[in-house]
């Protein structure tokens, strides 16, 4: 039976792509990962690439998401900074996922922006490449037309616009 690699949803044969994560099915799915040995084990022998560079606790923190989404990952030092013996090394780690998952990875981080966006009762804008254009606008609070984008107050009820 086929499965989805995200949900972890089970399908009939003849099915291809998961109905709600829209991701392609797999015959197995990848192991839970309960350690992050369990997770480096998982990537020996396959490529892997750094995804984001921060802070040791803020990295463990994505990396035990990570793990949860059975998206494997390892925590090492940044790219060009893999030998500290000879010198002072930076308190900044990567994270590093195997090349084959950086899609994932990235849909995955979309999904929980989304989910934080809608949280907050905010809506991403997406597909409209109307550009904005400063000279036509007009003052939120009363309407009126502004002079020009360098206008940091409306003229009319004296709106502060900002710089």
């Amino acid at each position: 039976m086929p499965f989805c690699p995200a949900c972890r949803a089970e399908y009939r044969r003849g099915f291809e792509r998961c109905a709600h994560c829209d991701e392609a099915l797999v015959a197995e799915l990848e192991p839970d990962f309960r350690s992050p040995e369990e997770m480096a084990r998982s990537l020996v022998g396959r490529p892997v690439e750094p995804v984001l560079v921060g802070p040791l606790m803020t990295l463990q923190s994505v990396r035990d998401e990570l793990g949860a989404a059975r998206i494997p990952c390892v925590i090492g030092p940044p790219p060009g900074e893999e030998d500290c013996r000879t010198r002072s090394c930076t308190p900044r780690l990567a994270l590093y996922v195997a090349s084959d998952d950086v899609g994932r990875l990235r849909k995955h981080l979309e999904s929980g922006l989304r989910n934080q966006l809608a949280s907050e009762q905010l809506e991403l804008i997406e597909g409209q490449n109307a550009p904005f254009d400063p000279a036509g606008a007009a003052c939120p609070a009363c309407g009126k037309p502004l002079a020009n984008e360098t206008t940091t107050e409306c003229p009319e009820c004296g709106l502060f616009l900002g710089k």
